[in-house]
């Protein structure tokens, strides 16, 4: 029993490690700034060259479209941990923007957020309260640390449906 309890916490240290991740060498993780709700899960990825669009199907349901582009695509997501035991409990919010690495803005205004195709989505099961939508209503400050490395600031808030996220503050690396 001694040799168990001496075991265990040298096993939970070892565990704490942080997780490494397949990625080609385009992509990159960085570690979580941004205050995560203690009910679920943050992440914050960078890929580059991509280009970000929401696009709308035959029923007006809006979709993202991420394709092959010229830019680097930031993506935030907010996944609270599901309800155990209850169907369809599952909930996300994620934020994109897809940046033009030659010219990144040090600070953008409501309406000027799409100059950086700034969008948030909401996925859940909540009927007519689900999708993708641009964010027009908040402040984007990029700050160069050094010259590859980042720190992005934006509160936002989207009029179209609740969201939990409203503040998102990250260090990020982009590799020439």
């Amino acid at each position: 029993m001694k040799y168990l309890l001496l075991i265990l916490p040298f096993t939970i240290a070892l565990s704490c490690n942080s997780v490494k991740k397949n990625m080609n060498s385009k992509d990159s993780i960085t570690k979580i700034v941004t205050t995560c709700p203690e009910d679920g899960i943050c992440s914050f990825k960078t890929t580059s060259n991509k280009s970000f669009k929401i696009l709308k199907d035959e029923f007006n349901s809006t979709y993202p479209s991420i394709k092959d582009g010229d830019n680097l695509l930031l993506e935030f997501q907010y996944e609270r941990n599901k309800i155990p035991n209850v169907a369809d409990s599952g909930y996300i919010e994620q934020v994109f923007i897809e940046l033009n690495t030659n010219d990144i803005p040090e600070n953008l205004v409501d309406e000027n957020l799409q100059n950086v195709k700034l969008s948030f989505a909401r996925l859940c099961f909540c009927r007519g309260q689900t999708g993708y939508y641009k964010i027009t209503e908040g402040n984007l400050n990029i700050e160069k640390i050094n010259d590859k490395i980042f720190n992005l600031n934006l509160e936002f808030t989207c009029n179209e449906v609740p969201q939990v996220i409203t503040k998102i503050n990250e260090t990020f690396t982009i590799e020439y």
